[in-house]
């Protein structure tokens, strides 16, 4: 059974101390907050294993599921999470222009290897997009950072 309520916790939007999502950071060392934070969890509600947790991966993160679960298992041996199935619901990145509102819809937001390669780079996406519209450059990204445990079963 999937525990009720809000997503259960974030994962501090991924962030380490003066880090920003994207930077530094690649599925390994998301893999390894993942699971510290799902045995946390396990420990906390008194469960001696979980059989799956779902998670919300915003694809700004350059996350490839398949690979994720890998280094998840690789983790999870001798724990909680050890053979538990991933669920995970990847966030597509969403862009809207600051100035007039509209939606910026730019390719590159849905290519794999550009997230990708986003996600292990210095770059912010927004210095990336600028406004089809009204031509301006102040672009936020409104979704597709997100990195949260929704749901564990246990």
């Amino acid at each position: 059974m999937i525990l009720p309520g809000r997503p259960s916790f974030r994962l501090e939007d991924g962030k380490d101390e003066g880090e920003e999502p994207g930077r530094e950071m690649h599925e390994t060392s998301i893999a390894y907050k993942v699971l510290a934070a799902s045995v946390g969890e396990a420990q906390r509600r008194g469960l001696q294993r979980l059989p799956a947790i779902h998670l919300r991966v915003g694809s700004l993160w350059g996350v490839e599921p398949a690979s994720f679960a890998t280094q998840v298992a690789v983790f999870a041996r001798g724990t909680a999470l050890e053979g538990a199935k991933l669920h995970i619901e990847i966030v597509p990145a969403i862009a809207r222009c600051r100035s007039c509102g509209m939606e910026v819809r730019d390719a590159r937001l849905r290519d794999p290897a550009f997230l990708h390669n986003l996600a292990h780079g210095p770059v912010l996406v927004e210095a990336l997009l600028s406004c089809p519209g009204c031509k301006g450059g102040a672009v936020a990204i409104e979704q597709g950072r997100e990195l949260e445990i929704v749901g564990v079963e246990g």
